[in-house]
């Protein structure tokens, strides 16, 4: 893949590219020109072409159009989970390197087929793990690599909020309400916290101990996960998340991850908006250590982490270096969540790199 500008096409158009990808690639003009679009749906691919400013030529309600025609050095996937693997597949079949959102698949069998593919074709592929690269987390990431905490020995992660509404509950209305479409509160929402709380602790999870649990809702997935991790350093963590359990109000933060070693702490609140330190040797805890320049923007559309990551992602495709988040990184992920589903059923610790 060339150092020139990459010609990048888009598989889905819908909200993660409305909400959060779309300002991420308008940010980027010197690396990327969106060149083409793929989306079933009308009203999405007009809000694309307008926004990204892509031909109406160029815009396919059939990806295997887009595919055939599109003339791309790489795509990224950004539909609905239980597409992931498809389209995937599809595109390194065609020849694409692919940037596929989380999760890659919604099984570890689909996950192995995908890597299968990548590595028969030769083709670069990466997962979108964005809350690495909020301005928070990156923050607190290096301190623990470089020593600031010393020895980790507990992490901490939560996303604690209620979904509302007959749309957000119903399977028939949301995809992610559904085992087979979306896979539940821990693999749509806790994701996320699974990889930043060992990115955290700084050491792969050789344990998991859990309860993934459908407790309030009426539909067939988790609306409850809590893991108890145990890492390879010896180190534990633990990741709650829920979409009933309201977990911000009366100074409480509906979201936090920290971790804690033997020469201090690091806090991070918001998804990453704000991050904290503590050193061992001081009882009071230094607020917003972040970089010079690096405080997030207020939008929430850019402190999602999504600009910086696909900054790194793009620039090491068109450099052709390893990319930031590899497709095996991303299965080691879900065979996290797979471990923890099994241990659930199996009240008992599972290995993540057995499965």
């Amino acid at each position: 893949m060339s150092s020139s500008t990459l010609r990048v096409g888009l598989i889905g158009c819908g909200g993660i590219l409305q909400t959060f990808h779309g300002p991420a690639y308008q940010a980027l003009p010197d690396l990327i020109k969106i060149t083409a679009l793929a989306d079933p749906i009308p009203a999405n691919l007009q809000w694309a072409r307008s926004t990204l400013n892509v031909p109406a030529s160029a815009c396919y309600t059939d990806l295997k159009d887009m595919l055939r025609e599109g003339q791309l050095d790489v795509v990224v996937v950004a539909t609905p989970h239980m597409l992931h693997a498809e389209h995937t597949i599809a595109a390194l079949e065609a020849g694409m390197a692919v940037i596929s959102e989380k999760p890659m698949a919604l099984s570890l069998p689909q996950a192995d087929q995908i890597l299968a593919v990548a590595a028969r074709t030769g083709l670069p592929y990466a997962v979108v793990h964005n809350f690495l690269d909020v301005p928070g987390a990156r923050r607190a990431v290096s301190m623990v690599r470089n020593g600031h905490l010393g020895q980790t020995a507990f992490g901490r992660t939560k996303a604690l909020f209620r979904k509302r509404g007959q749309h957000q509950v119903d399977p028939a209305l949301n995809w992610r309400a559904s085992l087979e479409a979306g896979g539940g509160c821990i693999n749509d929402s806790l994701y996320h916290e699974i990889y930043l709380t060992e990115a955290l602790v700084n050491s792969p999870v050789a344990y998991v101990q859990a309860q993934v649990r459908t407790q309030h809702f009426d539909f067939d997935v988790d609306d409850l996960a809590i893991l108890l991790l145990e890492h390879e350093n010896g180190a534990v963590s633990t990741v709650s998340g829920s979409w009933w359990v309201s977990g911000s109000g009366q100074g409480e933060q509906s979201s936090l991850a920290e971790v804690h070693g033997d020469q201090g702490s690091v806090r991070i609140l918001g998804r990453g908006r704000a991050m904290f330190y503590k050193s061992d040797e001081e009882d009071a805890w230094q607020e917003n250590v972040l970089e010079p320049g690096d405080q997030p923007d207020p939008d929430p559309k850019t402190w999602s982490g999504h600009a910086g990551y696909f900054a790194r992602t793009f620039a090491a495709l068109a450099q052709q270096s390893p990319l930031p988040i590899s497709g095996e990184d991303a299965r080691h992920n879900l065979a996290i969540i797979a471990a923890a589903r099994q241990a659930t059923t199996e009240r008992r610790a599972i290995r993540p790199d057995s499965l």
